[in-house]
């Protein structure tokens, strides 16, 4: 451990005389020590950013690009290869990992949930959470990526004998899964005015914290380190135009809203 942070003080202190030199010595390195030299300087961590610096990353370390992992998610009929056909990509992760629901060839109609990861080609078979709840929306947190360690978090419609006796809002259920006790658990409902519900967007993750639009143009937040949930006003909020298209995005590691 030692060593691994004295290389990256080195680093750190080659990008301040010669950017170029940094740039081929960060090309280099793992996915973990990337990452790690972000978080030195906002200088460091624009440049980790650039789109050269990142295309040559791929380059030299054999990345999958990110068509998959930008573009995909609830696509259908995609073939990944070593796994069945005709699967389904509910939620990706910034460290390359792809949640995925395929068909069951020994028991069809029954599916069973995955998860994968390109770059190494591991897979595994995760268990179906118990409640039976239609998920409207999956998300994916990577905690820790040294000894893989993530939550995944599906937003669902509330069964009607989970419904509280107020009126006036909508019931959506949140459930959660721990990769180190490999369970699934019930977190409860989270209420929503009448008629909103989480838009067809993706949600973003950012500084482990799950970020989604919803149909009034707030933002559903739900950290998944506290496990608890705030709903936020968002920009267009306080906007007093209409627009053609908004969503979500990650710029630069951050939350950004994108209004045309």
């Amino acid at each position: 451990m030692f060593v691994h942070y004295m290389i990256i003080l080195i680093v750190v202190q080659l990008a301040l005389l010669e950017t170029d030199v940094f740039i081929e010595i960060l090309s280099r390195t793992s996915l973990k020590t990337f990452q790690i030299i972000r978080c030195t300087s906002k200088c460091i961590e624009k440049l980790t950013y650039n789109n050269h610096v990142v295309d040559l990353y791929k380059r030299k370390n054999n990345v999958l690009h990110g068509v998959i992992f930008v573009s995909s998610c609830g696509v259908k009929n995609f073939d990944i290869g070593c796994l069945p056909k005709a699967c389904t990509i509910l939620a990706t992760s910034l460290n390359e990992l792809i949640l995925g629901e395929c068909d069951n060839p020994d028991e069809y109609p029954e599916k069973f949930l995955f998860f994968y990861k390109p770059t190494t080609l591991d897979s595994k078979t995760l268990p179906f959470p118990i409640y039976k709840y239609i998920a409207v929306k999956f998300a994916m947190v990577v905690i820790h990526s040294n000894s893989l360690h993530f939550k995944i978090i599906p937003l669902s419609y509330a069964k009607p004998s989970d419904l509280t006796k107020d009126h006036g809002y909508e019931n959506f259920r949140v459930e959660l899964f721990h990769s180190t006790t490999w369970e699934w658990r019930d977190l409860g409902n989270i209420r929503l005015p009448s008629s909103v519900h989480p838009v067809s967007d993706e949600a973003i993750i950012s500084k482990g914290e799950v970020y989604i639009l919803l149909s009034n143009y707030q933002i559903l937040r739900f950290d998944a380190y506290s496990e608890e949930y705030v709903i936020m006003f968002s920009p267009y909020t306080h906007i007093h135009y209409m627009s053609y298209t908004l969503r979500l995005i990650k710029f630069e590691g951050k939350l950004g809203f994108f209004l045309v």
